[in-house]
């Protein structure tokens, strides 16, 4: 009688074993899966960067030989076919004015970039620009101090162009009611301070030095009626995501914005990436730029940027 209990007893404590036995197995088979992937994956990365450090890089300069390079080439690739030669020449000149505003940092070249409509058609959020107002000195006088000991600070003198940036900028014109005025006066003294004091040059804190022509890539298509995350659309297209995310509110947008075109049908759109180095002598890296086209305005507007940071970390960086 007890050696049958004992024996009814052994039944589940055997199955019990060999689960163990068949569950260790599989870990064993799946870490060794697991090791292999991740040594596949870290190979990949390392021919990945290896093929980015070999690429032919081109300096960036303030010249037509520059700017034709760039023209010729994105004219040039198979997805400019489908353009219209308006629409042609006016990425060109989006995508120059993208790459000397982090090339550079002064605000002539950012706002080429980011703001290249006629104030009238551009809507600034009223919270950031509530925010930008409380940031400023509150009077006129107080602006114009500011002003002069950021001048002083020797700071600077690493970064002629921020100075230069500065003193281009006359105080006294300063519009408390005007929203580009205020947006210009943060951006110009309040920006260029704190990155001056860091001893990071202007509005790119890692300023773009060279890059790859021949690996440009662009993808042409058209975001879908009603997309209610437009710019989400660049970061798949630059990270191969599937789904989720979303993008922080923008400091400025344009009229009409992108959503009120988004309801009266698609609106056609050019995805950029660019392989760049910094001035940060290290790895060079891609980075992504959305641009919309404006059939009112006949230009592409930018929508988006995303830059996977040369520390290769993936970050995503919007405008301020």
């Amino acid at each position: 009688m007890i050696a049958k209990r004992y024996s009814v007893l052994a039944i589940p404590v055997i199955v019990l074993v060999a689960f163990l036995l068949l569950a260790l197995v599989r870990f064993l088979f799946q870490s060794k899966e697991n090791r292999e992937a991740i040594a596949k994956e870290n190979l990949r990365r390392e021919q990945v960067i290896n093929a980015w450090q070999n690429a032919n890089y081109v300096p960036i300069e303030h010249d037509d030989a520059f700017e034709t390079k760039v023209r010729e080439t994105l004219y040039q690739h198979k997805e400019a076919r489908s353009l219209t030669s308006l629409q042609r020449q006016s990425l060109a000149r989006a995508t120059i004015q993208f790459i000397y505003a982090h090339h550079d940092g002064t605000w002539e070249s950012f706002r080429a970039f980011r703001i290249p409509l006629n104030p009238k058609y551009v809507v600034f959020n009223p919270k950031l620009l509530s925010l930008y107002k409380s940031n400023l000195p509150s009077s006129r006088s107080e602006l114009i101090k500011e002003s002069e000991t950021i001048k002083e600070d020797p700071m600077l003198k690493k970064y002629p162009h921020i100075a230069e940036s500065i003193d281009s900028f006359d105080p006294a014109l300063f519009d408390i009611s005007s929203p580009m005025a205020v947006f210009e006066t943060y951006w110009r003294l309040l920006v260029k301070r704190a990155y001056s004091l860091e001893g990071k040059p202007g509005y790119c804190t890692q300023c773009w030095q060279s890059l790859a022509l021949e690996n440009l890539q662009l993808k042409i298509g058209n975001i879908p009626k009603g997309h209610s995350n437009p710019q989400f659309v660049l970061y798949q297209r630059s990270t191969n995501a599937v789904s989720g995310g979303s993008v922080p509110g923008s400091s400025l947008s344009f009229r009409p914005s992108l959503d009120k075109l988004l309801e009266n049908g698609s609106v056609k759109a050019a995805y950029l990436s660019l392989l760049i180095r910094d001035n940060r002598d290290e790895n060079p890296y891609p980075v992504h730029v959305g641009y919309y086209w404006s059939p009112q305005h006949n230009k592409w507007l930018p929508m988006g940027i995303h830059i996977i940071g040369g520390d290769k970390k993936d970050s995503i960086r919007y405008f301020f």
